[in-house]
């Protein structure tokens, strides 16, 4: 049970109840400041990036992507790009895509200027969801005197869709 009251979210749990992984829970009541609440679901939600390209890696590696990272498990910056096999083709900016993940934007310029992890010399994307990255790339790119187009794409889904697409699975099964 989640209650809020002023700033704070109480987590009340029963002595002795079991968590949905069958563990005991030891703490009767476990309060939380709402900002770090908040806090520990952003740390979440961004790690969820980072953590998806490592399971589709882990499960196959259906795109022959890899992840680098500054650190592990404890990153900072982590950039996911093809493999180099994969990028052949200096021309083609589809394949040649990088994702980009920092927990301290302002690092990314440094990182993006003085290493060799992105082929400046190729057509390429990189794409991310974090705003607070677009200077740094800037920045990098323009060091590099790299010509840059920058594009903002947004997807929405709606209930609608979600609702056809539950309709067509259940006509399927």
């Amino acid at each position: 049970m989640v209650s809020q009251e002023g700033s704070e979210v109480e987590l009340l749990v029963s002595p002795g109840a079991r968590s949905e992984h069958g563990r005991y829970l030891q703490d009767p009541i476990v309060s939380i400041d709402l900002s770090e609440w908040l806090r520990i679901i952003e740390f979440l939600l961004q790690g969820l990036k980072v953590y998806g390209s490592v399971y589709h890696i882990n499960h196959g590696n259906p795109f022959n992507m890899e992840v680098l990272v500054d650190s592990w498990p404890e990153y900072q910056m982590v950039i996911i790009r093809p493999q180099k096999q994969e990028m052949t083709d200096d021309m083609d900016s589809y394949t040649n895509v990088y994702r980009m993940f920092s927990k301290e934007p302002q690092k990314s310029e440094e990182v993006l200027k003085n290493c060799e992890i992105v082929n400046w010399k190729q057509r390429l994307q990189i794409q991310g969801l974090q705003e607070s990255l677009g200077e740094g790339i800037r920045v990098a790119t323009f060091s590099k005197s790299v010509k840059v187009e920058h594009s903002r794409a947004l997807l929405l889904v709606t209930e609608d869709i979600l609702k056809l697409n539950a309709s067509s699975k259940s006509k399927l099964g």
